[in-house]
């Protein structure tokens, strides 16, 4: 899968005046969240209270509203992924850092070990989006 795309605002699913978000975007948000909570509680920071469905029991506070949902997908059809312990969503920024043109980079929300960060996934991989306002 060779998908490129544009550099700025990438509209796409998302409403007019909206943009998946490219991996500054999620940086942003990370640093955010570190300088704004306790640092035992990051991933619960932005987990939805509402949600039932996360594996195991993470004291969600949904602090800053991001409203966080358990979300399966799958990786390619070999791996899937329940979603009960983890979520992604995906950046509008390809992977230029090696010669594999099937990655891009999306943001991981792990509750259990705590984790909120970028990584990088593969296109073909189905995880959410998150659309945000420019």
């Amino acid at each position: 899968m060779n998908c490129v795309l544009t550099s700025g605002p990438l509209q796409g699913i998302c409403p007019e005046g909206w943009s998946l978000p490219d991996t500054s975007d999620w940086k942003q948000l990370i640093r955010f969240v570190r300088e704004n909570t306790d640092s035992k509680t990051l991933a619960a920071s932005l987990m939805s209270t509402e949600e039932p469905e996360w594996k195991e029991t993470v004291a969600a506070t949904d602090l800053f509203g991001f409203s966080v949902l358990a979300s399966a997908g799958y990786y390619n059809p070999d791996i899937s992924f329940s979603g009960d312990d983890q979520t992604f969503f995906w950046s509008r920024t390809p992977n230029t850092l090696g010669e594999d043109v099937d990655d891009a980079f999306m943001f991981e929300i792990i509750p259990l070990e705590n984790i909120i960060w970028v990584g990088v996934g593969y296109k073909d991989a189905f995880y959410s989006v998150r659309c945000i306002k420019y």
